[in-house]
Parts: C-alpha cells; sequence; structure tokens
C-alpha cells in the first residue's frame, strides 16, 4: 500500500516522519481497510437493515459497501464502537496482536470503554460484541497477507470477530448468555483471521492513538478521529508552509463516519455536525488548526496537523493527565519513543500499588530507565495474567465433566428403569456372585445394597455405546457453550 507523498522543502521532517513509523511497528494499530470505512450507524439514519447503502469507490474502480448482519447480530450502533475499540486495546494489552484470543470480565470491558459499570450497560457491551461478531462486510477491495508473505486482493464476506462465548457459570441461572450477566461474566473473544491478517501486517494497518481517542466526548467524534488520522498515514504531505497537511473532499469525510441523511443535506449541516469535534481535536494537539475550500465546485476540509505526530499527541495528553507539566510533558513527548513513555506509564501503574507514584518519579522512570528492563516487566505481567487465563479455562473444563458424569449417569439410569424384572433379577444375581469372589470384604447390609447397584449400573454402562469426553463435548457444545 504506496503512501502518497508531495514534495517537501524539509527533508528532515520527513525523515523524522517515516523514523516514528518505523519505531511504531509494535504500538496498538489500527487495521486500515477497515478503518476508513463506516463501522456503526449513528442517531437519524432511518434504515437499520443495511449499514451502508452506498457504494464507495476506491482508487483503480474497486469498490466497498456494508451490508447487514448475520442472524442473531444486528447492525452496531455509535456506543456500540466504543467496545470495538476497547476489544482492540485488550487485543493489544494481552498479547500484542501475536494471539487471537482474548480473556476478559465484562465489567472489565465496560471500564475499558469508558463507561460507569451498571447491568444496563453490561447488557450493551455484550450487544456490542454481538453485533461485531456478526457483522458482515462485502468488499472487492479488501487485501490480505498471505502465507508467503505477498498481499493479494481478495471479494469475499468478513468481519472482526470469530467466535464469542462466556466462559464460566457466571451467567444467572436460567438466562440467556446475551440476556443478562453478572459483573463477573467473563468473555472470550476470537478474532477474525483476516483482522488478525491486517492488523500485523505494516502494509494493512498503521499505528492508532487509542489513549487520544478515547478522550473524545462522543463516538461520532472518535470515528471521526478514526478517519482523520488513516488519512493522515495515507496521505499526509508536507506543505509550503512547513506543516502537514491532509486535504479531502467534505462529503466523502462525511459518508465515511458515516451522517445520517438530514446531517448530510447541506454543506452548513455537515459543518455543524463536524465542527465541533475539530475544536477538541485541536484542544488535545491533535490539530492545530482546519479549514475549507472550494476546488471545482467541490468543497475540501484541509487538517493541518500539530507538531505532535499521533502517538506524540498521545503520550502528552497521557503525561498531563498523571500531573506532568503541559511544557515538561512537550518535551517528554518530542524526545521519547511513544512506545517508551506508554509502556512506563503501565510500568508506574503496577509500581503505583506498592507505593505513592508521582509526576518527579514518572519522569525520572521515563529519562532514565532502560526500555529493554520495562518490556521485560510488562512481558512478565503478561504471562502471569495469560496463566491465570489458562487456569480458568481448565476450570471450565472440570466443570463441563461434572456434566459429562451427570449425563452418563442419567443415561444409565434410564436403561435401568427400562429393565423387565427378570433382567433385574439376573444383574443382581450377577453383582451378589462378584460379592462372594475371594478378598471381597464383608458388608453389612446397607453398604452390600450400595454395592450390589453399583456393580448393575456397571453392567448397563458396558452395554451402552457411551462416548468419550471429547466426543461428548463436541456434541453437547451448542447446549453449554455458555459454560466453555
Amino acid at each position: 500500500m504506496k503512501k502518497n507523498k508531495k514534495t517537501i522543502n524539509e527533508p528532515s521532517l520527513f525523515d523524522m516522519k517515516e523514523s516514528m513509523r518505523q519505531h511504531q511497528e509494535d504500538l496498538r494499530r489500527d487495521e486500515l481497510n477497515l478503518a476508513l470505512m463506516p463501522l456503526a450507524y449513528f442517531p437519524g439514519k432511518k434504515s437499520k437493515k443495511l449499514l451502508y447503502e452506498l457504494t464507495l469507490p476506491i482508487g483503480d474502480g474497486k469498490e466497498v459497501r456494508l451490508i447487514s448482519s448475520k442472524a442473531g447480530g444486528g447492525i452496531p450502533e455509535g456506543n456500540d464502537l466504543d467496545y470495538l475499540y476497547a476489544l482492540i486495546d485488550l487485543l493489544y494489552e494481552q498479547s500484542n496482536f501475536k494471539d487471537d484470543t482474548i480473556y476478559f470480565l465484562i465489567s472489565e470491558l465496560v471500564a475499558k470503554a469508558d463507561r460507569i459499570v451498571s447491568q444496563i450497560e453490561l447488557q450493551r457491551a455484550l450487544r456490542a460484541i454481538r453485533r461485531y461478531r456478526f457483522l458482515v462486510v462485502q468488499s472487492n477491495a479488501f487485501k490480505i497477507v498471505d502465507d508467503s508473505g505477498k498481499i493479494k486482493s481478495i471479494t469475499d464476506d468478513i468481519s472482526y470477530i470469530q467466535h464469542f462465548t462466556i466462559v464460566g457459570d457466571e451467567l444467572r441461572r436460567g438466562r440467556r448468555k446475551y440476556g443478562d450477566t453478572s459483573q463477573d461474566g467473563k468473555c472470550m473473544v476470537v478474532f477474525s483471521k483476516y483482522f488478525m491478517q491486517n492488523i500485523i501486517s505494516k502494509e494493512m494497518s498503521k499505528p492508532l492513538n487509542y489513549a487520544l481517542m478515547r478522550k473524545l466526548s462522543n463516538p461520532k467524534g472518535k470515528k471521526l478521529f478514526r478517519v482523520i488520522d488513516a488519512f493522515r498515514y495515507l496521505e499526509g504531505y508536507i506543505g509550503e508552509d512547513h506543516y502537514e497537511l491532509v486535504s479531502k473532499d467534505l462529503f466523502d469525510v462525511a459518508r465515511r463516519i458515516p451522517l445520517s441523511e438530514s446531517e448530510m443535506k447541506y454543506i452548513s449541516h455537515i459543518k455543524r455536525s463536524i465542527d465541533p469535534i475539530h475544536e477538541e481535536l485541536k484542544q488535545l494537539s491533535y490539530i492545530s488548526d482546519y479549514f475549507y475550500k472550494e476546488i471545482d465546485g467541490r468543497i475540501q476540509i484541509v487538517y493541518v496537523f500539530s507538531k505532535f505526530k499521533t502517538d506524540q499527541a498521545s503520550a502528552f495528553n497521557e503525561l498531563v493527565a498523571r500531573g506532568i507539566t503541559a511544557k515538561a510533558a512537550e518535551e517528554l513527548a518530542l524526545a521519547y519513543d511513544p512506545e517508551k513513555i506508554f509502556d512506563c506509564l503501565k510500568y508506574c501503574d503496577y509500581k503505583k500499588e506498592e507505593k505513592k507514584i508521582s509526576a518527579g518519579y514518572l519522569r525520572t522512570i521515563i529519562v532514565d530507565s532502560n526500555h529493554d528492563t520495562i518490556r521485560d516487566f510488562l512481558d512478565k505481567k503478561r504471562q502471569e495474567k495469560k496463566r491465570d487465563e489458562l487456569k480458568t479455562e481448565f476450570k471450565a473444563r472440570d466443570r463441563m465433566k461434572m456434566f459429562y458424569d451427570l449425563d452418563i449417569e442419567n443415561r444409565i439410569g434410564a436403561a435401568m428403569e427400562a429393565c423387565t424384572p427378570s433382567e433385574k433379577a439376573a444383574l443382581n444375581e450377577r453383582a451378589a456372585a462378584e460379592l462372594k469372589k475371594p478378598g471381597m470384604p464383608r458388608l453389612d447390609d446397607v453398604h452390600r445394597e450400595l454395592t450390589i447397584d453399583s456393580f448393575m449400573r456397571k453392567y448397563i454402562k458396558d452395554t451402552l455405546n457411551i462416548p468419550s469426553f471429547e466426543q461428548w463435548l463436541e456434541e453437547n457444545r451448542k447446549k453449554y457453550e455458555d459454560l466453555l
């Protein structure tokens, strides 16, 4: 995927930009093929059967459109986007995109999305996951990286999430998995192969400023930021005044959010919808300005970016939020790798359990610490969390073994009930003979009766076609999927 770079007057600025991209390889990333596409509808959209009914051309005559969800899903809404971003954020935190599976408490996901934990919000979180699980994107413009490393275009229906289930018995008894849940309801989400191929590929993805995005006040603003950030990565150029710029057709930007039909009816309506978001981005030091101009009868919006690169702006805002002065935060954000700053922030989050973390201590860690040492510490913490998740998974299998044993005992009990009196007498006589064999203990009447019953059940079990635990688990997976 080539970047459209215009001629620049100061190579040092260009070199700095490219250098930033080189060492951002391991930062949180955003999947470019879907970053520019509308992935939720906002209030005012009339049709909820199709998320995006218009066909959007993408270079070389390729097209993309988003279509309805599969059964059991539903078209995502604006608020669902926060949970999509939170899921991708968790994927980064738990495995740095090296694994396609994440485990989390429902309440943790709600907090990650910056929402207040409540029963209503827990249900919204589950609904959001389910909607992105079943959302289908149809296109002839998507690309994947095959096993040999080559990039190829595909025409296919793709989605973000391959599998979603709730692990354990945290659901309230008698409730469906997407109905009512406790704050301790634990989820497992498996991302699709398509998504994983794209997000780990430098050609198919880009670093995304998650921390800055979450500071925006509404889901529509977060989506617009995602669009602008993708344009900046793909089409940013340095203008004659040495500022980094992006110039885009205003209606194209509006369609990618997407704004509703009424919001796109007039240019003034579009501006009224998105200009408050632009002002927020200025306050967050992501853009320094924006303006509109007319070219060949079409209105273009031009974004003028600040001196901070994408993740530098995030680092700056996070440092200020931790009590560091704006001047010192700016110096740190421009002087140090954003990845190191983010890792140091995580390190301090762990250490604050042991002692009070001051702004001065945080600055010392960023300036004086060895990044490899910080990375090793965080990797160790991730491994510890992964081991805890595996323990939980094994506990779930142990719980299923209990249901398996109960099911087999019920089958044996039903078979005994179906026996004729003569068949039961024959089984009883066979069991009694077992007790007379040499080495068998002497039993009182109660224990003798229980032992005979146990032998009889064993004889019946031997006549039944009893599946192995693994076979039974596969056959009953759908029935007990809430516990897996």
